[in-house]
């Protein structure tokens, strides 16, 4: 599994608390189109990152959420997570004054419609 994801073009990586045995401990999570590959750590950086075995040798392009650990892996290319990105602009709509204008919607507009262009291009 390991060896099918790093080989990937595109991988996404996120990460999630979990308790284990009442303990605070990390699922991560590497993903493609086709692979799934979870772990359980008890931590949540860059050592856990390198016990799962994948970024350390992903060459690709790692979608996350810019948590600055996925930083420190240089040899793949880096994108925000597009699910994170409208996260974070949701949330400064909500802070927004009320009013009929907010670059932060339009931005998310935006992004919701490129998703769907690209996702009738590929079908």
């Amino acid at each position: 599994m390991r060896d099918n994801i790093a080989a990937g073009e595109v991988a996404g990586f996120d990460e999630t608390g979990f308790r284990v045995e009442g303990r605070l401990h990390w699922v991560h999570c590497a993903r493609t189109g086709k692979y799934t590959l979870l772990t359980v750590h008890p931590k949540r950086g860059t050592e856990a990152m390198k016990a799962m075995g994948v970024l350390p040798v992903f060459a690709g392009v790692a979608v996350h959420d810019a948590w600055a650990p996925y930083d420190t892996y240089t040899g793949p290319e880096h994108q925000l997570c597009c699910a994170h990105a409208l996260r974070e602009l949701q949330a400064v709509t909500d802070a927004a004054p009320a009013g009929p204008w907010c670059w932060a919607a339009q931005a998310a507009e935006a992004l919701t419609a490129m998703q769907d262009l690209a996702r009738e291009a590929i079908s």
